[in-house]
């Protein structure tokens, strides 16, 4: 990515890195942002997020320069019929100064690739069905409709 085809003027000095216990204050802001579509109470609090970050079967990828810029993060499940270990993308958010610069693109490509490492297969994701730019988004990174999720809430129950 060149700075000079993207809205953020420090690309060069952009990292993407695993999560640290530092970030989770700034997760937590990055998430509230996330939670602006989904309902209010959505939002992770920080003790979840330190277990979030220490689970074996999930990771969590931050962009930053100075700040986070954006985050994703992942779960790994063994699935049966796969014979092999999975991939869920369960969040990717970038912050609204910065989406449309490759940010997005960078964190998704460095996720796949983390969980290719754990033996992932193959990968998943969803998405609010409103979400017409993020499904644009991930249909021009070669994700496409495989299934219908269908959700129950044990609230429900």
């Amino acid at each position: 990515m060149k700075a000079g085809h993207s809205r953020y003027s420090k690309v060069d000095e952009l990292q993407v890195r695993t999560a640290r216990d530092s970030d989770v204050p700034a997760l937590r802001t990055l998430t509230l942002g996330l939670s602006g579509w989904l309902d209010e109470n959505w939002a992770p609090t920080e003790e979840f997020l330190h277990g979030y970050l220490r689970s074996e079967r999930t990771g969590c990828l931050v962009a930053h320069d100075n700040s986070l810029l954006g985050m994703v993060a992942y779960s790994v499940l063994p699935l049966m019929l796969y014979s092999a270990n999975h991939g869920i993308v369960e969040a990717l958010f970038v912050a609204e100064q910065v989406r449309g610069s490759g940010i997005g693109s960078a964190l998704l490509a460095a996720a796949e690739a983390d969980m290719q490492l754990r033996g992932c297969t193959a990968f998943s994701l969803t998405t609010a069905r409103s979400n017409k730019q993020a499904i644009a988004f991930y249909h021009e990174r070669g994700y496409s409709r495989e299934y219908l999720l269908l959700e129950k809430h044990a609230a429900d129950l």
